[in-house]
């Protein structure tokens, strides 16, 4: 038989398919891009007029507002560049408008002085094509299919990378109009060979950020650096054969979920290594003395030779963990980021891992009523070994009571009571502040007010309270950077200048111990807004004599502290069906909507009343597992014993 034709769209006949993700900028407050976006529209409009006039002066001044117009909304408002991009008006394009618009406006001074107001608007914008093209080829070759950070990579100099002005100038090269522009407005005024050398500078300045970026992409790839990188770091995993890989698919604005995973797989004693799929998280990651490789691609993740690697860490539900759960020579858990009672601490996704692993009984149960096919055997008990704070705070001057506000995010349904920010949360913080003696410590999820108008709205007004009442923020003490970080920006400059992660875990331990300290010193009786660089979680808890959150992981997390703390229900259920609704609220206060319970929780806290305490240590042992010296212990276990299995046969090995 002969082979068929290949399906239309596929093969070498219908060309390479490339599939791009395309991040959209942020639009920024409502009322700047309004403002910037008037600008520009009233600065074409004005040069409009101005060739209708044929009047050079006036193009030279419209000009002159649309060059500060593309610069600030290319800087202030970066989605308007991208709008502009998608509907056909990118940079070059606007170029050429305007210049339309020069030529008009300088036919009263001569064919000479259109002639050059044209040949220079045209070589502007060819360019502008060039300089996009070479600044597209510079971001294809200084991004290799592996990157790294704490890896040793036996690499010769590359090239750094070239200024972040020529790669993106976001509306500054509208600049060039101007000269232009005043060369139009000299030729008419009887100079048309002053006004030829302004706009030849012009045209210059284009050709030299063009030329510099095409030179950097050649020498980019003379030295072979996608090639060469990638090798390099194939040649340190097999140096240092890791044992555990931690998983991270997200974007950085979710890194928090791998973060709290860093330092508990620091201390499981085992070569380990982070693979995370977006080269913004190797740039932002926290400091680490766990090696990091970004691997985008993944047919190059399957491809990745990792021979000893026997368990893969997962810490959230992504679509391309498909690329490392396709690898059966290693066993799978999921770990999470967070043991609540929200609904997607039991997703039926979640049955693809080999394993999955929660705090405690009460995670174990929670699988069981989910009504998810998961066997029992599968779900293992590891503690939480991300909390491990003191039995007691530390005394506030003046002798404040210490109130955690941490209140969830609205997450990916349509609940609109799941945090607290959109109905209670500024009430209960007017109120907090309004009895004396009391300290508050605010501390939302990242992504609160990421989806709901409603909670971007309460986090406003609680912020608005707390910096009306005085409270800090994080700008106190500057945050410690690993030196392998020092310098940031461009992701290939970090990989390369890394190395051997210079602290060790001890070493980064101790910095982080000696900045928590200053930060907290710096304002120790004034309310704090514990956003980031703000400690971490388990710092937070260290601070605080009481929490309120709302239905999370935040609130099992606590219990490991034995202090007392309030759960929020915006819908006023009666307490006790709230409990038994959700365990994590066991043995919480429950606030309704009109905060009735407030003062009892407060009382509570200054060592007075506190009917709950011996429910919070029965909902400790049952939500976090049994209590010990060591909160990694379990994870360690459960590690241990799956690196001591013998190695998954992959499908289809004899």
């Amino acid at each position: 038989m002969t082979g068929s034709a290949p399906p239309a769209g596929t093969g070498t006949a219908a060309g390479r398919r490339v599939a791009t993700v395309e991040v959209v900028p942020p639009l920024g407050p409502p009322r700047r891009a309004a403002a910037w976006a008037g600008l520009l529209l009233a600065g074409h409009a004005a040069l409009a007029a101005a060739a209708l006039l044929t009047s050079p002066a006036g193009a030279l001044a419209a000009v002159a507002v649309v060059a500060v117009a593309e610069v600030g909304t290319g800087r202030r408002v970066p989605r308007a560049g991208w709008a502009l991009s998608r509907t056909g008006l990118g940079a070059a394009a606007r170029t050429a408008v305007r210049g339309v618009l020069l030529a008009l406006a300088a036919v009263d001074a001569g064919r000479a002085a259109v002639a050059a107001v044209a040949v220079a608007v045209v070589l502007l914008v060819v360019l502008e094509v060039l300089r996009t093209g070479a600044a597209q080829v510079v971001e294809v070759l200084r991004a290799p299919p592996v990157l790294s950070r704490g890896l040793r990579l036996d690499l010769p100099g590359m090239p750094r990378a070239p200024a972040a002005l020529l790669r993106d100038p976001r509306g500054v090269q509208a600049l060039l109009e101007v000269p232009v522009a005043a060369g139009a407005v000299l030729a008419a005024h009887g100079r048309p060979g002053a006004g030829a050398a302004v706009q030849a500078v012009a045209v210059l300045a284009a050709a030299l950020a063009a030329a510099a970026l095409a030179g950097h992409a050649l020498r980019l790839h003379r030295a072979g650096v996608r090639t060469r990188v990638a090798e390099q770091v194939q040649r340190a995993l097999d140096l240092l054969r890791p044992q555990v890989l931690l998983y991270f698919g997200g974007d950085a604005s979710w890194r928090y979920q791998v973060e709290m995973w860093l330092e508990p797989v620091e201390r499981l004693g085992r070569p380990a290594v982070v693979v995370v799929r977006d080269r913004d998280v190797l740039a932002a990651l926290a400091p680490t003395s766990l090696p990091v490789v970004c691997v985008p691609n993944g047919s190059a993740l399957t491809a990745l030779e990792l021979p000893d690697a026997r368990v893969s860490l997962f810490v959230a539900n992504t679509g391309d963990a498909l690329h490392l759960l396709r690898r059966r020579d290693t066993r799978s858990a999921f770990i999470g980021h967070g043991d609540s009672d929200k609904g997607a601490s039991a997703n039926p996704l979640t049955r693809v891992y080999d394993e999955v692993w929660v705090a405690g009984p009460a995670g174990r149960q929670r699988w069981r009523d989910s009504g998810v096919a998961l066997p029992d055997d599968r779900v293992v008990e590891v503690g939480r070994p991300q909390v491990d704070v003191p039995s007691a705070p530390p005394a506030v001057p003046g002798g404040a009571l210490t109130v955690l506000y941490a209140p969830t995010w609205e997450g990916w349904g349509d609940d609109p009571f799941a945090s607290s920010l959109a109905h209670t949360g500024p009430d209960l913080v007017r109120q907090l502040l309004a009895r004396p003696g009391v300290r508050v410590l605010y501390r939302p999820h990242p992504l609160s007010g990421s989806r709901d108008p409603a909670v971007r709205r309460g986090a406003a007004q609680v912020l608005a309270l707390l910096r009306g009442a005085g409270a800090v923020g994080p700008e106190q003490a500057p945050l410690p950077v690993a030196p392998d970080a020092a310098g940031g920006g461009d992701v290939l400059d970090l990989a390369l200048a890394s190395g051997e992660h210079p602290w060790s875990r001890e070493e980064h331990a101790r910095v982080l111990r000696a900045w928590t300290a200053r930060w907290w010193d710096a304002a120790p009786a004034a309310h704090r807004l514990l956003v980031p660089p703000a400690p971490g979680l388990a710092d937070s808890f260290a601070a605080a004599d009481v929490l309120v959150t709302d239905v999370s992981s935040v609130a099992t997390e606590w219990l490991r502290t034995g202090r007392p703390y309030a759960v929020v229900d915006g819908r006023g259920r009666p307490p006790q069906e709230f409990r038994d609704a959700y365990p994590s609220a066991a043995a919480a206060v429950v606030l309704g909507p009109g905060l009735d319970d407030l003062d009892a929780l407060l009382e509570a806290g200054r060592g007075g009343p506190d009917p709950l305490a011996a429910a919070r240590r029965g909902a400790r042992a049952h939500l976090l597992g049994p209590a010990g010296d060591d909160p990694v212990a379990g994870l360690r276990a459960a590690v241990d014993r799956l690196c001591g299995l013998p190695a998954p046969t992959p499908p289809g090995a004899p």
